[in-house]
């Protein structure tokens, strides 16, 4: 009855549910890992390391397939080698257990930032309280981690949508999950309604959790924000703790950044005569990277200042414009072909303004939260103050609305340009013709082309994403010295 009435048949109720385990399992090892990170991160030893505490976020800037070309390659060296004594670990890899492993150590930089911007914000006096009273311990469980759950929560909520949305590792491992069911239904089958209906369950579902969520756990607490700065809050003195905190940091940055950064390293020759000429002969799609993400950046955070405050002027508005987010990507490529595929339009949908336009339309959601995460520690009556005193217009922007805002449209900015430097579904699919982005040739170079091009083109990814996210981090940081 009930699969009857959504429309949903038993292979797709099969890979609905996949999907569910996916997502979740996904998401759940993913917010473990960022906890325990998240009290590695708040000890002076480890903001020792300076720029290179910032290794965490690199897993981040790798597309989730790359992670499993990687290790694909990887246990099928070590099998052949004999140092596995069989395939069983290559069959692992590419069932749904290594589809979650792999998508664990994608995204567990999402809810580390959640939680670390979240300790940022914790009352100090109760935290201190706390530790006068009690043990550090009892401390971190009976204040800190009820103040901490909705942060969890978030960083679940948001790496599910990720995990349960992605098509690219099941597809390269021929595990059958919902996205590309949908897109059968696009592509296969013609069906435009149960394609439309199929990619409305992960947005009524988070739709629902997000409710749940903002009404009973979060409030006006914010969902997501990249302002990370060391906050001393939790201090551990016992050297065995820190041994296996600094032991279990070693196995993730081993598992998710020293493995794919020295495989594309090793497997493609990296200073090879043929791999510089493959990054010379790709200049051309790496400047279009460059420019269509630094463009679809800008655009985003223009869109986002237009609908925030109208938008975000209800919870519900805030809810529902989020919960857009876990429209498929695939569903909302084909849904802007829908839209924008008429004659008299054709002049614009032939260009890469519309392949910008589609990057921006998909991450304003995101852009908007870090708006309206920004703005909450803002004091209202600044901005009340600045209207009284200015003379208005171009005096008030420029005096006291571009200094206050500055920050939150940089970060959304930097946020855009990182998800459209990684962005393939859209890409794949509203691409102009002769125009690709460097992780659109990756994608098509991992199924037909060379090895050796497939690593050079990856490793200049990661920089491209890398570069622009460092140079803020360090712009807040160095502010963050400042007062």
């Amino acid at each position: 009855m009930i699969s009857n009435s959504l429309l949903l048949t038993g292979r797709e109720l099969t890979v609905l549910q996949h999907s569910f385990i996916i997502g979740i399992f996904g998401a759940f090892f993913a917010t473990i890992i960022a906890a325990i990170l998240t009290l590695l991160w708040h000890q002076p030893s480890y903001q020792r390391l300076g720029i290179l505490r910032y290794s965490v976020i690199i897993p981040l800037l790798i597309p989730p397939f790359l992670h499993a070309l990687t290790w694909d390659n990887l246990l099928i060296v070590l099998s052949q080698t004999g140092f596995l004594n069989s395939g069983t670990y290559v069959a692992s890899l590419r069932s749904m257990t290594g589809i979650i492993f792999l998508l664990s150590l994608a995204y567990f930089p999402l809810p580390l930032l959640i939680f670390l911007n979240t300790l940022r914000s914790l009352p100090r006096s109760s935290i201190d309280s706390g530790l006068l009273a009690t043990t550090p311990g009892s401390t971190l469980w009976h204040i800190a981690r009820p103040l901490l759950t909705p942060a969890g929560l978030t960083g679940f909520l948001l790496t599910f949508i990720f995990c349960f949305t992605t098509f690219d590792i099941p597809e390269y491992f021929s595990v059958p999950v919902f996205v590309t069911e949908v897109f059968a239904a696009f592509s296969a089958r013609y069906d435009t309604v149960r394609a439309l209906l199929l990619s409305g369950i992960p947005v009524v579902l988070t739709m629902v959790v997000m409710t749940i969520l903002i009404k009973r756990f979060v409030g006006r607490r914010v969902f997501f924000s990249p302002i990370i700065s060391p906050a001393y809050i939790f201090r551990i003195k016992s050297p065995i703790i820190n041994g296996v905190l600094w032991g279990f940091y070693m196995l993730v940055i081993i598992a998710s950044v020293i493995v794919p950064l020295t495989s594309f390293i090793i497997q493609g020759s990296f200073f090879s005569a043929s791999v510089r000429h493959a990054l010379f002969s790709s200049r051309e799609i790496i400047f279009n990277t460059v420019w269509v993400s630094v463009w679809g950046g800008f655009v985003s955070v223009i869109l986002s200042l237009m609908v925030y405050r109208w938008i975000y002027r209800w919870t519900a508005g805030r809810i529902i414009f989020l919960s857009l987010f876990a429209m498929p990507a695939i569903t909302f490529g084909i849904v802007c072909i829908m839209v924008f595929n008429q004659p008299f339009l054709s002049f614009f949908y032939a260009s890469t303004s519309m392949l910008i336009l589609a990057y921006a339309l998909r991450f304003v959601p995101i852009v908007c939260e870090t708006l309206y995460t920004y703005y909450l520690s803002i004091n209202p009556q600044l901005f009340d103050a600045a209207k009284l005193h200015s003379k208005g217009g171009l005096s008030y922007i420029k005096t006291f609305w571009w200094p206050l805002t500055k920050p939150a449209l940089i970060l959304g900015w930097m946020i855009g340009f990182w998800l459209i430097v990684s962005e393939l579904p859209i890409t794949l699919l509203i691409q102009p013709a002769g125009f690709q982005t460097v992780t659109s040739r990756i994608y098509i170079f991992l199924h037909y082309g060379s090895q050796e091009f497939t690593n050079a083109l990856t490793l200049s990814l990661v920089v491209l994403s890398l570069l622009p996210i460092l140079v803020v981090f360090a712009a807040f940081a160095y502010e963050d010295s400042k007062t």
